[in-house]
């Protein structure tokens, strides 16, 4: 009988874990979403659309490209709105995926991995300043690339694929902030 009392205590245990996840996913979302509101929606507006001012664009069925691109997923933290955002390195990375998901879902690679705290961390050492209107157009023309390819093939390209310049290729004056290091117009190394 003791066998049997520890097969339905760990059995029932385990039910009710499974059913206490959903729970607390829905609340780490609810918790998410009430920091984006705090920090984020006072430019981006709670439902992503922006404010109108060009410099704060619409991240509806939009920002999920930029996952997509190189220098694409650098450029989501070192924008000065999140690099400076008083929160910590792992809300941010809450924040940042939730908006993904959220906002921009169907344009997310099928490759995409959600932000962690320590990338995050890593990539908000540097924030875009006098640079960033250069390298948002820049990744913007990437995006509208990337864009064509999957309308003429069907399909989007991956990320680093060898034969895909788009994604491999430092574009003239608009390279992203780590090849700026590597190449001596910044001091500080990726």
């Amino acid at each position: 009988m003791p066998n049997c009392f520890r097969v339905r205590s760990f059995a029932t245990l385990g039910i009710a874990l499974l059913m206490w996840l959903p729970l607390a996913s829905h609340a780490n979302d609810a918790q998410t979403k009430m920091k984006y509101t705090l920090f984020c929606s006072g430019c981006h507006t709670a439902d992503g659309r922006g404010s109108g001012d060009p410099r704060i664009p619409d991240m509806r069925n939009y920002v999920g490209y930029f996952a997509a691109v190189e220098g694409g997923r650098e450029f989501l933290i070192q924008v000065p709105g999140v690099a400076t955002a008083p929160l910590k390195s792992k809300e941010l990375a809450q924040i940042v995926n939730w908006m993904l998901r959220t906002f921009s879902t169907d344009q997310l690679p099928d490759d995409f991995q959600p932000f962690d705290e320590q990338e995050v961390e890593r990539l908000r050492q540097y924030v875009l300043r006098s640079e960033l209107g250069s390298t948002r157009k820049a990744l913007v023309t990437r995006i509208e690339e990337y864009k064509k390819i999957i309308k003429h093939t069907g399909f989007a390209p991956r990320r680093h694929h060898e034969n895909t310049k788009l994604f491999n290729h430092i574009d003239r004056g608009h390279a992203r902030p780590c090849q700026r290091w590597r190449t001596g117009q910044y001091q500080r190394p990726c």
